[in-house]
């Protein structure tokens, strides 16, 4: 049995900070992350990641209503878990596909005071993602990357299809559908210092009337030797944008 030194090169370490509000819930994760690539070739890398973060959640009791007395006991005080995500990716020059999950543990708590009857935990499962995409180069000006993404969870599934539109290296637009669910389109901006600047418009049409519209904006920089669209391409490699803007 063989064993090779690791490439530190090859290793990457990173931190992230994720604050959240969903009506009466209010999440801040906090955590660490770390990844290998794997190079195959000279044209495609294998990557693998893990990620262990402390989540602290916080239920604002004003927002609830409430049906009965019984569940004025419910207990809202803050609580943490920690959280397990991991993952697998493997791209070549035109081609990417993905394999993650998130919440591995299973994390859970209890909403019950002691003096409450009835138990009620809340649980946070297990996320499934699978993703994947090509781009087509129709001219040096024009890039075409179709995109799919499944998300499976114990109870329920869905799917997004989505379509890119990269112009002379700098500029992405594209539209995506939801399964039975929602459509949207998006934009982003590769400026030459690496920033980019992307947003987002969605609509359900099935339940418009309480859920209405949605308008992301996103901002992000890339670091790194290849941070220009332009160095991409003098390098030989075709860049082409995935969900959100990542």
């Amino acid at each position: 049995m063989r064993f090779q030194r690791m490439d530190l090169k090859s290793l990457g370490l990173g931190m992230h900070v994720i604050s959240d509000q969903i009506g009466a819930r209010n999440k801040v994760q906090y955590g660490l992350n770390v990844a290998y690539h794997l190079k195959l070739n000279s044209r495609s890398i294998l990557s693998f990641g893990m990620s262990a973060a402390a989540k602290q959640y916080q239920f604002k009791r004003p927002d609830f209503f409430f049906k009965n007395e019984e569940a004025l006991l419910l207990n809202f005080n803050s609580q943490q878990l920690l959280n397990i995500d991991g993952g697998i990716y493997f791209k070549s020059d035109r081609t990417f596909m993905s394999l993650s999950a998130t919440q591995l543990n299973a994390g859970q708590f209890s909403l019950n005071a002691s003096s409450t009857n009835a138990p009620l935990t809340y649980i946070i499962e297990p996320h499934y993602i699978a993703m994947a995409g090509h781009a087509f180069v129709i001219s040096d000006q024009l890039v075409l990357s179709p995109v799919i993404q499944m998300r499976y969870t114990r109870s329920s599934w869905n799917a997004d299809m989505q379509l890119h539109v990269m112009y002379g290296k700098r500029l992405s637009t594209g539209m995506y559908y939801r399964y039975n669910n929602a459509f949207g389109i998006l934009c982003q901006y590769l400026s030459t210092n690496g920033l980019r600047i992307g947003y987002c418009f969605e609509i359900n049409p099935m339940h418009y009337s309480y859920l209405g519209t949605t308008h992301e904006i996103g901002l992000g920089f890339d670091l790194g030797t290849l941070k220009t669209p332009q160095a991409a391409t003098d390098a030989g490699k075709v860049r082409a944008t995935i969900p959100r803007f990542l």
